[in-house]
C-alpha cells in the first residue's frame, strides 16, 4: 500500500465517522456555539476533510443528475437575488448567505457518500446508524420529558441545557402557558419530519408505537399528522398487498419464536400500562381530538389555522405586486418573512422570521425555479426508489401533505434525502442501510 492509498483510506474512515457526528448532533438545536448550531461546525471540519480527500485522490467528486445541482444553484440565484435587492434588511441578506453556506457543505458530503457507496465503502452505514440512533434517543427524550414534568414538575431541558451547562438560548417549548416535551429542540416541530424517517426505518411495532405516542404528546399537529399518515400508508399497502391476509398472518406467528411472541404482548402491556399510568394515553387522544378539531373547522378553526390557510391566498397577491424575475429566483433563502413584514405589516420578535409553510416559504424564497427544483427532486426519489421499496414514496407523500402545515426542510431531513438519492444513484436502498437492526421479520 502506497502513502497515499494509506492516507486515503484513513481519511475516509475519519470522514466517515465525522459524519457519524454530524449526523447524530444535526438534530439537536440546543446545543450551540457562538449561536450556531454545533453540526455546522462539523459540516465545516467535513468539507475540508473532503478537500483533502479529493486532493489525495487527485479526483474530483461531485453528484450526478441534473437535477439535484438545479436545486443547490437555486439557492445560489436566490442569494443573488437577495443581495441585489436594496430592500432587503442586513438580517435577510445575512439568512440568504447563511442558506448558500450551509448548503455547500452539504453537497460535498453527499457527493463524498455517493463515491463512498459507488466504491462499496461504507460512509453511507455510518450515516444510517446514526440516524437510527438519534431518532431512538430523541424519543426516550421526549418521554422522559413528559413524565418527569407531569409527575414531578422537572423541566428536563431546563434542568440539563441551562441550570447545568448554562445554555443562552431557550431550549423548552412552552405555548399559551402549556408545557409540551421537544426533544433536544426549543420547540417539537423541528422533530416532525425526524419521528417520520424514525416510523419509516424501523419495522419493530412497538417502536413505530414509541413514536406515535411520541408525536401526539409533543404538542405539535404536523408531527402526528405526518407519523400517522405513515403509518396509515404502511398498513394501506401492506393491506393492498395481501401481506395482512388471515393465511399469510398465521404463517407468520407459526415460524415465529414463541418467546418472542410472549416478549412482544408483555412488552405491549406494559407499555399501555404506562402509558395510561403517566397520563400518556389521555394526552395521547386529547392532542388527536385537537387535531380533528382544527381541520373539522377549516378557516374557522384557531388562530394558527387561519394563518396558514392565509398563506397561500397571500402569495398571489405579492406576486402581482412583485417584478417576475424575483417571482422565479426567488427572494433568498430564508428572505419569505420580509413580504408579509412588507405588504402585511406582520412582524414577529427578531430581526428576521420565516412563513410557517414550506410550500410558501419555498416558492417566494427561492422562486418557482426553487420550489420546482425541491418537489422535483422529492418525486424523483419517491419514483426510483418505489421500484425497491415502498418506504421512498411514503416518505415524499408524508413530507409533501407536512410541508402545507409548517416548516420541515431542516438541514437534517434535506441531508436524508440527500442520503437516499446518493443509495437509490448507486443501486442501493438507504433504508436498509446501515450494520445496527432489531432482529425482525422485515418488509420491503
Amino acid at each position: 500500500m502506497t502513502f497515499r492509498e494509506f492516507l486515503s483510506k484513513y481519511l475516509g474512515i475519519l470522514l466517515a465517522g465525522m459524519l457519524f457526528l454530524y449526523t447524530a448532533s444535526s438534530s439537536v438545536f440546543v446545543l450551540t456555539f457562538r449561536m450556531q448550531h454545533i453540526h455546522l461546525y462539523i459540516g465545516n471540519v467535513i468539507l475540508i476533510g473532503v478537500a483533502l480527500y479529493m486532493l489525495v485522490r487527485w479526483k474530483l467528486i461531485l453528484l450526478r443528475g441534473v437535477l439535484v445541482h438545479v436545486l443547490f444553484f437555486s439557492v445560489l440565484f436566490a442569494m443573488i437575488s437577495a443581495l441585489l435587492n436594496p430592500e432587503l434588511t442586513e438580517g435577510y441578506r445575512y439568512s440568504a448567505v447563511m442558506g448558500v453556506y450551509i448548503m455547500i457543505p452539504l453537497y460535498f458530503m453527499a457527493a463524498f457518500v455517493s463515491c463512498s457507496m459507488e466504491e462499496g465503502r461504507k460512509a453511507g452505514d455510518a450515516v444510517a446508524l446514526a440516524f437510527r440512533l438519534i431518532v431512538l434517543v430523541q424519543a426516550v427524550w421526549i418521554v422522559l420529558q413528559y413524565v418527569l414534568y407531569h409527575l414531578k414538575g422537572i423541566d428536563l431541558n431546563q434542568l440539563v441545557f441551562k441550570d447545568i451547562l448554562h445554555r443562552e438560548i431557550n431550549v423548552s417549548f412552552i405555548r399559551s402557558g402549556v408545557y409540551y416535551p421537544s426533544g433536544f429542540t426549543w420547540h417539537s416541530a423541528l422533530l416532525a419530519p425526524l419521528l417520520v424517517i424514525g416510523v419509516l426505518m424501523f419495522k419493530n411495532t412497538l417502536i413505530r408505537l414509541w413514536f406515535l405516542v411520541c408525536a401526539a404528546i409533543c404538542g405539535n399537529t404536523t408531527a402526528l399528522i405526518g407519523v400517522v399518515m405513515a403509518l396509515g400508508l404502511l398498513f394501506l399497502s401492506a393491506l393492498i398487498r395481501g401481506e395482512l391476509r388471515p393465511s399469510v398472518l398465521k404463517e407468520t406467528i407459526r415460524k415465529t419464536p414463541r418467546w418472542r411472541i410472549v416478549m412482544t404482548i408483555v412488552l405491549l402491556a406494559a407499555f399501555i400500562a404506562g402509558a395510561a399510568w403517566s397520563g400518556i394515553l389521555s394526552s395521547v387522544w386529547d392532542r388527536v381530538l385537537y387535531a380533528v378539531g382544527r381541520f373539522s373547522k377549516g378557516g374557522q378553526g384557531d388562530g394558527s389555522t387561519r394563518a396558514h390557510l392565509s398563506y397561500f391566498t397571500s402569495y398571489f397577491e405579492i406576486v402581482g405586486k412583485t417584478p417576475w424575475y424575483r417571482t422565479v429566483f426567488g427572494w433568498g433563502e430564508g428572505c419569505s418573512g420580509f413580504l408579509f413584514e412588507k405588504y402585511y405589516d406582520v412582524h414577529f420578535n427578531g430581526s428576521t422570521f420565516i412563513i410557517e409553510c414550506d410550500i410558501v416559504d419555498y416558492l417566494l424564497s427561492r422562486g418557482v425555479v426553487g420550489f420546482l427544483a425541491q418537489y422535483g427532486f422529492m418525486a424523483l426519489l419517491a419514483v426510483k426508489g418505489a421500484k425497491t421499496d415502498r418506504r421512498h414514496w411514503i416518505l415524499v407523500l408524508c413530507l409533501f401533505v407536512m410541508a402545507f402545515g409548517y416548516n420541515i426542510h431542516w438541514n437534517y431531513l434535506f441531508f436524508f434525502e440527500l442520503m437516499i438519492y446518493a443509495a437509490l444513484q448507486n443501486g442501493l436502498n438507504f433504508f436498509e442501510t446501515g450494520a445496527f437492526r432489531f432482529r425482525e421479520r422485515g418488509e420491503r
